[in-house]
């Protein structure tokens, strides 16, 4: 392909400036945050490229640079397949396969029987961990009838079962989570089928306010209808959702005290009763068609509130996600204990048990996706990507697999551990040099992404 004039490349109507790497997200707290990492990160990191960020929309007339670092909405995918050899995404155009709750769950038991061992040894090393669960779809309450006796007849039976015993609650617990929704949008916690009919009917409820009101319900009025702040701020459409997963919930977490969460002590001589649940934020980069690699420092994200099963519609005791507890804080960061919600632990922290587990997890899951459903996980050798994977450890040390994120809210970091997104950049971008020809050039730092995976 020849070189257009001033850098540019042309086919079918459509220009990108080469040398050039546009940086494009809609305005916003969240993306100041994200731009204050990522621009000194490639400004250290590939000193002879000329940085766009001035816009905040890409429309049809813009010309991109060769390599666009973007909100996945401004990214422009025409040159994806127009210039394979020339061009760089920060995203795969398709992932669904791993994004979306039920998808991962069908990848799973696909996985499960495909790759089922053939010794007892062979189980844990090829295992992915995830809790059992139940897709369905559902749009109306009132479907939940016809559900027992279809996608949700095995639940139905567990739950026939899961009778308390005298002057206790019933054995098992159950969450519900939207496939699609993030931010700890419609996720509640049950143990009996009438509990589960409740929360449907109150998502309905509050619903029907909302379009009654046409505005927002101000406090008085939501408190007089007996809804707390936490289901107020974290209520869904049902008929909008549709799509939706049961999970058997890990209810024996391995508690640590927020104000040393390095320790991970399983001694069971420790007096728990303080402490709080946490989930562990591990940070991935997918790079072209495939290398997978594991970023060195580790999250740790804790519940606001002290753990305990007596209380499941307290979600401050049971949700880890950084923006509840924001929210339940006032927008501090911190929670109802005064701790900071996350903190960053490195991976060397971590006992080599809950390593090699997330390790094993991460390579046969992309692995496995990556060949045994193309269309849901499109890869493309000029394209990588940024995952936030989240697992809980329990007090067994064994690590559950929860959910795959893509675009993750750098911003829910917070300011404390802003040096540890600036090193994810970096890393991402000395990787990415060793990895694509494109940005091949010596680099300053060394990447700090210690596993690799090679499917």
């Amino acid at each position: 392909m020849s070189a257009k004039t001033q850098g540019e490349h042309e086919e079918h109507g459509h220009a990108f400036r080469a040398g050039h790497i546009t940086v494009c997200y809609p305005s916003g707290q969240a993306n100041e945050y994200t731009l204050g990492c990522l621009i000194p990160a490639i400004e250290q990191e590939l000193p002879g490229w000329t940085i766009d960020s001035s816009i905040s929309h890409l429309g049809p007339a813009s010309r991109p640079g060769s390599v666009q670092w973007s909100d996945y909405d401004q990214i422009n995918w025409a040159a994806l397949k127009s210039f394979p050899q020339e061009t760089l995404f920060n995203a795969y155009p398709i992932r669904k396969a791993l994004i979306r709750k039920n998808y991962l769950i069908k990848a799973v038991e696909a996985y499960a029987v495909k790759k089922k061992p053939t010794s007892v040894d062979e189980a844990g090393w090829h295992a992915i961990t995830i809790p059992k669960s139940y897709p369905f779809t559902l749009s109306f309450s009132d479907e939940l009838d016809e559900l027992w006796a279809d996608e949700l007849y095995e639940l139905a039976e567990e739950l026939n079962t899961n009778v308390p015993l005298e002057g206790k609650h019933p054995k098992k617990v159950w969450i519900l989570k939207p496939a699609l929704a993030d931010k700890a949008q419609g996720i509640r916690l049950f143990r009996s089928r009438e509990e589960l009919y409740d929360i449907f009917t109150e998502f309905e409820r509050l619903e029907e306010l909302l379009e009654e009101q046409s505005q927002e319900i101000n406090d008085q009025q939501q408190d007089d209808q007996g809804a707390n702040d936490e289901q107020r701020q974290t209520w869904v459409s049902v008929s909008q959702m549709r799509d939706w997963i049961i999970q058997e919930y890990v209810s024996n977490p391995l508690l640590i005290d927020p104000a040393k969460p390095e320790t991970y002590s399983t001694d069971k001589s420790i007096d728990r009763s303080s402490f709080h649940k946490h989930h562990l934020r591990v940070y991935v980069l997918a790079v072209g068609a495939l290398s997978v690699y594991v970023f060195e420092d580790i999250l740790s994200l804790f519940s606001s509130k002290m753990y305990t099963l007596d209380d499941l519609s307290d979600l401050g005791v049971h949700l880890t996600n950084t923006c509840l507890q924001e929210s339940l804080s006032g927008g501090g960061g911190g929670g109802s204990t005064g701790e900071k919600p996350q903190v960053t632990v490195s991976i060397g922290s971590h006992p080599v048990q809950v390593l090699d587990q997330i390790d094993s997890i991460l390579a046969n899951l992309f692995s496995f996706v990556a060949q045994n459903d193309p269309i849901n996980f499109q890869l493309n050798p000029n394209c990588f990507e940024i995952f936030g994977i989240d697992f809980l450890v329990d007090h067994n040390l064994k690590v559950w697999l929860l959910e795959v994120n893509s675009g993750p809210d750098f911003s829910q970091t917070g300011d404390d551990l802003k040096p540890t997104i600036k090193r994810l950049f970096k890393s991402t971008i000395a990787v990415l040099k060793s990895e694509v020809p494109l940005l091949r050039r010596p680099s300053p730092t060394e990447a700090q992404f210690l596993s690799k995976s090679e499917p």
